[in-house]
């Protein structure tokens, strides 16, 4: 994977925390981190977008797991070593060395955030097409407001506080079937 096209995304620090720290200062690495996620997004696997990510993510053996992202219900963990395995070695040493951190908590780092990343774009249970993922991109990160702690060990493999995240129950009732219909 190359340098990350963004299309124009804003607000990226948003969802830093989710990656484990503050855009700029010492979170910089973990800022290259969340572009390198919301770059797998947006180039994906070999059919490329979000599709050919998740096709990737399902033929490594994940999916159970990516089918609940994208489906209303709770989302389902996924580990480094199952990102690793998904995504190949190769791949995930070349996203570490241009993020500046090690090939773990790289995978540890797109596991922690990929489930909710994903979960938010397809709000309607539906991969949207790829002419519109920017678009879902930057509702969610608009909508993330100030920076969420990484998943605790029930959701991810950080074991950190979760306040940011636990807001969202077990069953997601809100904006996807919430009475609005606005999403």
């Amino acid at each position: 994977m190359g340098s990350a096209n963004l299309g124009g995304l804003g607000n990226l620090g948003s969802l830093g925390g989710l990656l484990g720290g503050p855009p700029g200062g010492s979170g910089g690495g973990r800022n290259q981190l969340l572009k390198a996620v919301l770059g797998l997004l947006q180039g994906g696997g070999p059919g490329g977008g979000l599709r050919g990510l998740l096709a990737q993510l399902d033929a490594g053996g994940l999916g159970e797991q990516t089918k609940s992202w994208v489906d209303s219900g709770r989302n389902q963990p996924v580990s480094g070593r199952e990102i690793t395995n998904a995504l190949g070695e190769e791949r995930l040493n070349r996203l570490a060395s241009e993020v500046g951190m090690t090939r773990e908590e790289t995978a540890a780092g797109i596991a922690a955030a990929l489930p909710q990343v994903v979960d938010a774009v397809t709000p309607d249970g539906e991969v949207p097409p790829a002419s519109d993922l920017n678009q879902a991109l930057r509702q969610f990160l608009s909508e993330t407001g100030p920076a969420p702690q990484a998943p605790d060990s029930g959701r991810g493999s950080n074991p950190g506080p979760n306040p940011g995240l636990a807001a969202e129950p077990p069953e997601r009732s809100a904006g996807r079937d919430g009475p609005s219909g606005t999403r």
